[in-house]
């Protein structure tokens, strides 16, 4: 992520940015596999949060799909989620 998608990012210097949030890329993912681990989707986490700060004022639009380990995928999304947080204004939509 740091050697491709971030100078990608700061290249093309994005007025909003979108997360599409996948927990199938979990290592323990019964279809993915793609090994990430719980503290991988949280420096996703915190990659995404400063990017955003930086480059568009914070303007970020988290999209949740994917995972299919129906155990841990709460926990996996949480890990994500907390860095992603600031003091400005969330929404939240179900």
């Amino acid at each position: 992520m740091t050697e491709l998608v971030v100078p990608a990012i700061q290249k093309f210097e994005p007025e909003m940015m979108v997360l599409v949030a996948g927990q199938d890329s979990s290592a323990y993912d019964p279809i993915g596999r793609q090994c990430l681990t719980m503290e991988g989707y949280e420096e996703i986490g915190r990659i995404v949060r400063s990017l955003a700060d930086r480059h568009c004022s914070g303007r970020l639009l988290i999209v949740q799909e994917g995972g299919y380990h129906t155990q841990r995928l709460r926990h996996w999304l949480l890990k994500l989620l907390n860095p992603l947080k600031s003091s400005r204004k969330t929404m939240y939509h179900s």
